[in-house]
């Protein structure tokens, strides 16, 4: 099965408004999702998962890294390009139901108009087209409703409807159960393999929802900007040695790669020792202290306490 997209050693600097403070959202992201498969990216907010949606979205772009969709580079895409990336490409789901639709519109123009617009589908068959979406999410009988008259979900599978309305190869989903309760949620993301499995879309879904788990086809854990399952750098050989690349950040905080660390047995500590010219990261095994000890310890700590203090003469 071919790789819709490879993100290799994607880093994302953001500066504060003096551009002075560095921020790094992401920090060495490398992620390969398979056509037609179910990606779910779950973490607490902040971990870089929006990040990470908007740059393979191309709403913004790496700092350093690449970013491969279909085998072309989205880094170097022109103004133009992005534009036809958007329209043919991908289809978004956002977390706040209300920002995938026109409130204004009748949910069949909702799904309607983007076609127009786009001009790719022919125009003899697109409100065939909006009128099978509508039915393929459940709201067959809302075509004629707005949104105002739908429910929080009937707007999300609205707003799923609207995002495939161009028939894009990827949807990406920022939190798109966000806002919904749990009973909705379960529906929407049933919804979703379904729609997967009868469009053969590749999905992209970033959440703090660990529910969304039982549901994709593959899951990744992102926190402080990295992919935890993965091996973020990439290894190359060198003179019969492994050596991988690895960011660094303005705290000094790096990742190590998982091999290295399963290779030597680091469990929870390490040694870092500064040469002339380079820095040592060693295993460092940190000594047991027994009960015994730690008790002794106390009574002591207690007799120190309890003890009256000598006066002074």
């Amino acid at each position: 099965m071919s790789l819709m997209i490879d993100c290799r050693n994607v880093i994302k600097i953001y500066y504060n408004r003096t551009k002075k403070i560095k921020i790094a959202a992401l920090r060495g992201v490398e992620l390969k999702v398979k056509k037609g498969k179910i990606v779910a990216i779950v973490g607490p907010s902040g971990a870089g998962k929006s990040t990470l949606l908007k740059i393979l979205g191309a709403l913004e772009f790496p700092s350093s890294g690449t970013v491969h969709v279909a085998g072309k580079l989205l880094n170097t895409f022109s103004d133009s390009q992005i534009i036809d990336y958007h329209r043919n490409w991908v289809g978004f789901v956002w977390q706040a139901p209300l920002r995938n639709v026109l409130t204004s519109e009748k949910a069949l123009n909702n799904v309607f108009l983007p076609m127009r617009i786009a001009g790719k589908i022919p125009q003899s068959k697109q409100k065939e087209r909006a009128k099978e979406l509508l039915q393929a999410v459940g709201l067959g009988h809302r075509m004629n409703h707005k949104p105002s008259q739908l429910s929080g979900g009937e707007i999300q599978r609205l707003g799923i409807a609207t995002a495939l309305a161009n028939d894009p190869k990827i949807l990406l989903m920022d939190e798109p159960t966000g806002e919904l309760d749990s009973e909705t949620t379960a529906e929407i993301f049933t919804l979703l393999s379904e729609l997967n499995n009868y469009f053969d879309k590749t999905i992209v879904i970033v959440s703090h929802d660990h529910y969304l788990e039982k549901k994709a086809d593959v899951v990744y854990h992102i926190s402080d900007g990295l992919l935890l399952n993965i091996d973020i750098a990439r290894t190359f050989e060198l003179d019969s040695s492994k050596e991988q690349v690895s960011y660094m950040d303005e705290f000094g905080l790096v990742r190590i790669p998982l091999s290295f660390i399963k290779e030597l047995g680091i469990q929870n500590y390490v040694k870092i020792r500064r040469t002339t010219d380079r820095i040592e990261i060693l295993p460092h095994i940190q000594e047991a202290v027994s009960e015994i000890t730690l008790e002794e310890t106390r009574k002591k700590d207690s007799k120190r306490k309890s003890s009256p203090k000598k006066k002074r003469r």
